[in-house]
């Protein structure tokens, strides 16, 4: 590690069989299991952990008993009394599956979204509290342990169109952004709804659906950021970051500005109260230059630390950056021979030792960093650009709760199917996936998806 920052060396890659768009790639976050990630593509969900030694090892593959699901977004979270680490997966449906991955079992299927589900985000330190993002432009917040919708985000001063992205503040459990289609940011606060939120944890009613409420206007709205699509948020502190078609990613700061006092002139509506209180001031702070990006439905990471920022183009290259250096610098642009297509999108190790990114063609690429002294390129400077696969023996077995559970046959509900190494039943059937970096495959049925490139508007 020369200048306080590490040299990346590609490590390997995982080719699904099925070769349909990965469109979401995911670590989980949680201490436990931070060498473990998901992948979604076509109607499947596949966990993997990476090893030390550069190699992948596939764990647990999910199913969808509809063969016309497609898969859009996975997030992790845990189960409130067990601990056990669950996986929330999303897509072309509308509703969420919500997959246990110690026992292998469905755990519950939300529905509700009137259309496709294209992101989902947890509440920092509400595990059982998630937001998503739908096509039918609505944001719903749902409670897993009452299994209930707490709140529909929508309406007035809400999305006109698709709802793409999600970000929960990190420390500020009742913020989040959001972007879509319409062009807009948007920053809202669920502070005001905090008695329906604390009592969807109490609803018990089995002949009853819990009372959702409204929510209209957000706290700032904007289509002044981006002039195009916004599929990517997130924040950086108190600072927003996100990006649409134009080839660069933005750190801005909202600016809240003074509005009306809420004892305004008798008679005025809640409504327009809300409404005048909306802010649309904001200041941009810097810009990442994201060459050959003229694509949407592509996301980028950050690390725990927040001191890398990654992110792919349509040429199958990954950017890293500092998102803190001031000016903008790129530290290092990651590739392989085999990345020619579009990447849509990074997820980056708590530790930023792994950068991995999955693309178009169904394939999974992991950049590994490199000790100070061992990373040498041909400029002298930069990350190792290898696309050879990785020397190695294959990889030792990790003590986790994971340990053997990818070659147990799951208990089949209907919906979601797991099987394991070996495994010819319980619906996953015929082809292997295919490892470079020689890991043990996962028994999979072979389908290929009919999904088209999603490109900007014109």
């Amino acid at each position: 590690m020369e200048d306080g920052r590490p040299k990346y060396k590609f490590a390997g890659l995982i080719e699904e069989d099925h070769r349909a768009p990965i469109y979401c790639i995911c670590f989980n976050e949680h201490p436990s299991y931070q060498d473990v990630f998901a992948s979604v593509g076509h109607n499947r969900a596949t966990v993997y952990r990476c090893l030390p030694d550069h190699k992948f090892e596939e764990l647990q593959v999910y199913v969808d008993a509809d063969k016309e699901e497609r898969f859009f977004v996975c997030k992790w979270t845990l189960h409130v009394g067990s601990s056990n680490p669950l996986l929330l997966l999303a897509g072309l449906k509308g509703i969420v599956r919500v997959v246990d991955c110690i026992t292998l079992t469905l755990v519950h299927t939300f529905a509700g979204h009137g259309n496709s589900i294209n992101d989902i985000a947890l509440l920092p330190g509400q595990p059982s509290l998630f937001l998503t993002a739908s096509k039918d432009e609505a944001i719903r917040l749902w409670n897993l342990e009452t299994r209930c919708c707490v709140l529909i985000i929508s309406g007035e001063g809400g999305h006109s169109n698709e709802v793409l992205t999600l970000a929960c503040h990190p420390w500020h459990p009742h913020r989040f952004l959001s972007g879509g289609m319409d062009n807009m940011v948007k920053i809202w606060s669920l502070e005001e709804h905090a008695s329906v939120i604390e009592a969807s944890f109490t609803w018990q009613s089995k002949t009853k659906t819990f009372p959702t409420k409204m929510m209209h206007f957000p706290r700032f709205s904007s289509d002044q950021v981006h002039a195009n699509y916004v599929d990517c948020v997130r924040w950086l502190g108190d600072l927003c970051l996100s990006k649409s078609v134009d080839e660069r990613i933005l750190l801005w700061k909202p600016v809240e500005e003074e509005g009306p006092p809420r004892t305004a002139a008798p008679g005025t509506s809640a409504r327009v109260l809300a409404q005048c209180k909306t802010f649309t001031t904001f200041m941009i702070l810097q810009e990442f230059h994201l060459p050959d990006s003229h694509v949407w439905f592509v996301r980028f990471s950050l690390d725990a630390s927040l001191s890398l920022l990654a992110c792919g183009n349509r040429m199958g290259r990954v950017f890293l950056w500092n998102p803190s250096q001031v000016p903008a610098t790129l530290l290092h642009e990651l590739k392989a021979t085999q990345s020619r297509r579009v990447i849509r999108q990074t997820s980056l190790a708590r530790d930023a030792r792994i950068v991995l990114a999955c693309n178009e063609d169904g394939c999974i690429f992991r950049w590994d960093a490199v000790p100070s002294g061992v990373a040498r390129s041909a400029s002298g400077g930069d990350a190792e650009e290898s696309s050879e696969d990785p020397p190695g023996r294959p990889g030792a077995k990790h003590g986790s709760k994971y340990k053997g559970r990818g070659r147990q046959h799951g208990k089949s509900d209907g919906a979601i199917k797991s099987c394991g190494p070996g495994s010819s039943s319980g619906g996953c059937v015929g082809r292997r996936s295919r490892s470079r970096s020689r890991s043990k495959s996962v028994e999979i049925s072979k389908q290929r998806s009919s999904d088209g490139d999603k490109s900007a508007s014109e």
